[in-house]
Order: structure tokens, then sequence, then C-alpha cells
């Protein structure tokens, strides 16, 4: 039934998507003919046409008469049917040879051509048909890989040396990471002990997260997601954080207050987050931009909401914290993998966001995120690393990162980030690093569990949670 529905939904898609580009098509057909027509009234010849038009009129009359009606129009009929089924069959095969040309386009990593595809393929309106053959083909490349290595691995079961039969399956690995692994594969590398780490993926784990999320929304990270809550488990830590009204304000009820930070209840990746200096001083993190006056940041948090940039109209305010008398506290985001710490990110936010990463040893690293955005930062001492990694093992979840503020009263306490923005730009050292730190820390939260750890200060958060429900 669910396939059905779903076969009807993609039809009245296509339908739909095609209903409005040829709309959009014909709207411009006829704007052209309006502008065409209004040049042959204002024509000499047009108006000299005029005098001898009813003379014609009735040669017509006459001759549509002799001719009879009925068989005149249905020739017209008879044509227009053959010129549409013409243009149809036209457009198919022009449809089709492009589509065709398009793939293998890709296929010889042709970057500059992309955006033209692109471009082409929504004015035409074939972005559907395309979509399906890219996905026949890469179904079809799958399959044939899968075929191959298969056939592949098989016919050396006979090879003596066991380092080279070991090499053999580690090479093969990595092709069916987009392919399905046989179960005998699977079996040959427990049995002999191979890793197949370098198939670890940060930003799969995250999807994989994503789906969890779908099912049950207790999951631990996404409990204290809740910039309230947060503060509320932090509390017990003794840790220090910025001061919040603990109202929940609307667009229309926000206060114009200074140096304030306006963050809307649900949120990440600093979408609808302004630091208020004061009325004509306001900074908004994610669009990177001075606003000057309170009626442009009721704009833009109006236009947060309407793009869904944010979910709901309820914000917080909180006191806006400087690590000196010119630059506001600068982030300092720790990505961790319970116990674990695999990455800090610094980011200065003084006019342009700049960005800094840190590894564990406190030494710059590349990531493949922000490269043309960086800048030297402040680093981060042991001291703060071991805070945020004791802190990542009071949480029952695999990876959480959490966010402080470097102010000129030392570390506050920012938020917690179940999901960082765009978490899939990272490059792929980075994205299999991070998701092979993801299942280790996976496997050891596994383990704490079975042996029956008790994380108390999460316990307590859910058992207040439950008492005010």
């Amino acid at each position: 039934m669910m396939d059905l529905n779903k076969l009807a939904k993609e039809e009245q898609m296509a339908h739909t998507y095609q209903e409005e580009l040829t709309l959009d098509k014909l709207t411009r057909e006829t704007v052209r003919l309006e502008k065409d027509i209004k040049h042959i009234k204002e024509s000499r010849r047009f108006k000299l046409s005029k005098i001898l038009r009813p003379f014609s009129y009735v040669r017509i009359y006459f001759s549509i008469l002799f001719r009879g009606r009925a068989i005149h129009q249905e020739n017209i009929k008879l044509k227009q049917e053959l010129l549409k089924k013409q243009y149809l069959l036209n457009q198919q095969k022009s449809q089709l040879n492009f589509i065709n040309r398009a793939i293998e386009g890709l296929k010889k990593l042709d970057i500059n051509s992309e955006g033209k595809i692109v471009k082409l393929l929504n004015q035409e309106g074939w972005t559907f048909d395309f979509i399906d053959k890219l996905v026949d083909e890469e179904q079809k490349r799958q399959e044939q890989i899968k075929r191959i290595i298969d056939q592949l691995t098989r016919s050396h079961r006979h090879l003596k040396s066991e380092e080279l039969k070991n090499y053999l399956y580690e090479k093969t690995a990595l092709l069916y990471k987009r392919a399905q692994f046989p179960e005998y594969l699977i079996r040959q590398y427990e049995q002999r002990n191979i890793s197949v780490s370098h198939l670890d993926s940060f930003s799969d784990q995250l999807v994989r997260r994503f789906r969890l999320k779908q099912l049950t929304k207790q999951l631990p990270e996404i409990v204290l997601d809740d910039k309230k809550i947060a503060y509320q488990f932090i509390d017990q830590l003794a840790i220090p954080y910025p001061k919040q009204q603990d109202q929940v304000y609307t667009i229309e009820t926000i206060p114009k207050k200074q140096a304030t930070v306006i963050k809307p209840a649900f949120g990440d990746g600093g979408r609808g987050v302004y630091l208020i200096k004061n009325e004509t001083n306001i900074f908004d993190i994610k669009r990177e931009r001075e606003l000057s006056t309170w009626s442009e940041l009721i704009e833009a948090m109006t236009d947060d909401l309407k793009s869904g940039k944010v979910s709901k109209d309820l914000w917080y305010c909180e006191e806006l914290l400087r690590l000196n008398e010119e630059q506001p506290a600068r982030d300092l985001k720790f990505y961790c993998f319970y116990g674990e710490v695999g990455l800090i990110l610094e980011v200065d936010r003084t006019t342009k966001a700049r960005y800094c990463w840190w590894d564990k040893r406190g030494e710059r690293i590349q990531t493949g995120k922000y490269e043309k955005q960086q800048f030297e930062g402040l680093g981060v001492v042991a001291k703060e690393i071991d805070q945020a990694l004791k802190l990542s093992l009071q949480i029952p979840a695999p990876f959480m990162r959490i966010d402080f503020l470097r102010t000129d009263k030392g570390l506050y306490f920012g938020e917690f980030t179940p999901k960082p923005g765009n978490f899939d730009q990272f490059d792929l050292k980075t994205d299999q690093k991070l998701g092979q730190l993801y299942l280790e820390a996976e496997a050891r939260l596994n383990t704490d569990l079975i042996n029956g750890k008790k994380f108390t200060l999460f316990d307590n958060i859910i058992e207040d949670i439950r008492r005010n429900a």
C-alpha cells in the first residue's frame, strides 16, 4: 500500500512539476506573441489590409462552404494531432539524447559543464527524467561492481600466501563501500581479523542517528539539544554559563536590551543567533553581516522563520560575553566521542566569522571545512580539553559537540550540539577519522551500559522532565 502511495505521490509531483513549467513557457510565449501582434497592428501593411479584409472574408466563406465545413475542420484537427505527435517525438528524442550526453559528461568529471547541465534540465523540465536515469545508471554500476569483485575475490581463493589474500580483501573492501557486502566476504574479514575502519564515515553515522531520531524523540543527545534543559544539566556540575532570562519570547515580544544574545529555542549551526551590542550595533551570526537598526533585526528573524532556518517563533535572551573590550567571546567547539575529543573548532566572530581547527594535542590541522576563512587562533590547553572529555562521559551518547565560550572571565558553557551544521563538508580523511571515533565511542558506551554504568546527572534531568510533563 505504501509503495502505491509513494508511486502516486511521485507521479503527482512530476505532473505538477511539468504543469508549472508548461505554464511558465506559455506565459513567456504569450508575452512574446502580444508584442508581435502589437508590432504588426502598428505596421502600415496591416492598416492597408483593413480595406481589403471584407473581401477576403467573403472568399474564405465561399471556400469553406464549397469544400464542406466538416471536412475542413477534420483536416485541421488531423494536422494538429500530427504536429503534436511529431513535436512530442522530437522532444523525447532530444530529451533522451541530452540526458545520455549529460551522464556521459558527468562520467568524464567535467565540472565546468555541471552548471550548464542543471540550467538546461530546469529550463526543459527534464529534472525528474534525469534523476531517474541517473539512479538507474548508478544502480547498474553498483551491481556491476559487486558482480566483478565477487568473481575476483572468489577466483583468488587458490592463492597460497595468506598475506596476499589479506591484502586482496582489504583492497576490495574499498570498492564495496558503495555496494552491498556479500556475507562470505564479511566472514573472511572476521576470520582473518581484517579491519575495515577505512569504511567508517562520520556523516554516515550522523545520518543514521537522524533516522533514529525520527523513530524516537528520547535520544539522550536530542534531550540536551534544548538549551534550557542543557543549562539544568550543567548546573549539576557547577560549570558557569551565560545568564539567561527564564522567559521565552516571540519576535513581537523580544526586549530591546544591550549586551544581549538572541538565540532560537530550537536550532543549530548559528541559525537565528544575533549578538546585540546595542540597538544600532547588531551582528547576524549565520549571515555574517552587521545590522544597524532594530527593524533590520526583526526582518532577519522573520526571514529565519519563513525560510525554515528556525522552526518555531520561540527565542531566548542571554548575556553577551566578551573576550575583551573590543571582541565578543570566542567559540570553542569540542567534537566529543564519549571520553575522546576528536576535533576542536575555534571561531572568532569579531567581524566576519573566522575559523581555526585544532586536534586534541593542541596542534593546528586542516579538515576540508572553512579553508578560505581561517586564522591563527589562540588555541586550547590540556585542562580545557580534559573538561570537555569528562563532560562527554556524563552523556549516554556516542557523539556530542560541546560548545564553550572563551571569555575574559574564563571558559563558559555555551550549548550542546548533537548535529553540527554542514557535517558532510569534511574531507574524506577527516570524515573517516571521526567516523572511526564514533564507532569506537559507541562500542565503549555499549560496554559501559552492559556493565551497569549509571548516568546519574542525565537520569536526574529525565526524572525532572517526567515530573513536569
